[in-house]
């Protein structure tokens, strides 16, 4: 299991964007194989400002197959260097995983995210600070 960061890359909690709306940028960015649905796209299940209706923190979420299949594929996903280097690149060797393939992913989703609105170009310019310093 991953060990989650105490901030993900908006310098926040869980999947909390700057101003406090749920983010949506793994929504957008990621391939999410179990749902069929191809990287670049957004997953329908995600909602602006609210998150994807399937997410497991969700307490009314609905109990279907494609809600256990969410909780299998992106459901562990954070935005943290620890957590993309367990769920997204974890099929790889430690040896063959490096420091900036995860940050290449990470600029993926800080550009998902700007692309969807989620964030100002100054959020995004202090989002690529952190992950260089």
């Amino acid at each position: 299991m991953v060990e989650r960061a105490e901030t993900n890359i908006w310098g926040k909690s869980g999947c909390k964007l700057p101003d406090g709306r749920l983010c949506l940028a793994c929504c957008q960015a990621l391939e999410i194989g179990l749902l069929n649905k191809p990287a670049g796209q957004l997953c329908p299940h995600a909602h602006a400002g609210e998150g994807c209706d399937l997410h497991p923190s969700l307490p009314n979420r609905p109990q279907t197959v494609e809600a256990k299949r969410r909780d299998l594929s992106c459901g562990p996903f954070f935005c943290s260097p620890e957590c993309i280097r367990e769920t997204v690149l974890g099929h790889l060797p430690d040896s063959l995983v490096s420091d900036s393939q995860i940050n290449g992913i990470i600029l993926k989703l800080i550009a998902a995210s700007l692309e969807l609105g989620q964030v100002t170009t100054e959020e995004a310019q202090g989002a690529i600070q952190r992950l260089l310093s």
